[in-house]
């Protein structure tokens, strides 16, 4: 299995914006503090949500091969389940999740567009500003598209209550991690 730094190497070689750069990394502290907090493995989720995004670049948009390049590029060096983890976190691939670790991964990676519009609606447009209140307040607007809230209401197939998952990304999100709104 690869180690973090190798992870975070082939981050920096295959993708190209910084805003994906933050949000694989933030991405990644929240399912390392998912798997703290239901007893999963926290090495293996924490490279799931850092190499999601592995592909972005190569697959230009053609969001039906998302994911499926990702894991094709990270055969043999990611255990299959974190593979079909990156393989369905994204609807648009056709692959259907089926363990705690690929809900996680789409509850996560749909929680960072609801961290990033919350953010950019505080007055210093800082993630240390956010709050449970404000992440709720955010969950229920009714300019949420309904696949992020439904997303990120598989935090539920995780184990984890809507306000659990909230505070655990509250704490486990980088400080000021979110710069723009090219992150949405």
């Amino acid at each position: 299995m690869l180690t973090r730094q190798e992870a975070l190497q082939l981050v920096d070689r295959y993708i190209s914006s910084t805003d994906k750069r933050k949000h694989v990394v933030a991405v990644s502290a929240i399912m390392k503090s998912i798997a703290k907090s239901i007893g999963a493995n926290e090495d293996e989720w924490e490279l799931v949500g850092l190499l999601h995004d592995l592909d972005y670049d190569l697959i230009k948009g053609d969001m039906h091969r998302h994911g499926l390049v990702a894991a094709e590029m990270l055969k043999r060096k990611l255990r299959e389940s974190c593979l079909h983890a990156i393989r369905a976190h994204d609807y648009r691939s056709g692959v259907k999740p089926k363990s705690a670790v690929d809900n996680a991964l789409i509850a996560t990676d749909c929680v960072w567009f609801l961290v990033v519009r919350a953010t950019l609606a505080t007055p210093q447009k800082k993630t240390r500003e956010l709050n449970l209140g404000t992440l709720k307040k955010a969950f229920e607007s009714e300019s949420l598209p309904a696949y992020l809230r439904n997303g990120i209401l598989m935090c539920k197939d995780v184990g984890l209550t809507l306000d659990q998952f909230l505070r655990l990304v509250l704490t486990a999100i980088p400080d000021d991690v979110v710069t723009s709104s090219d992150d949405l």
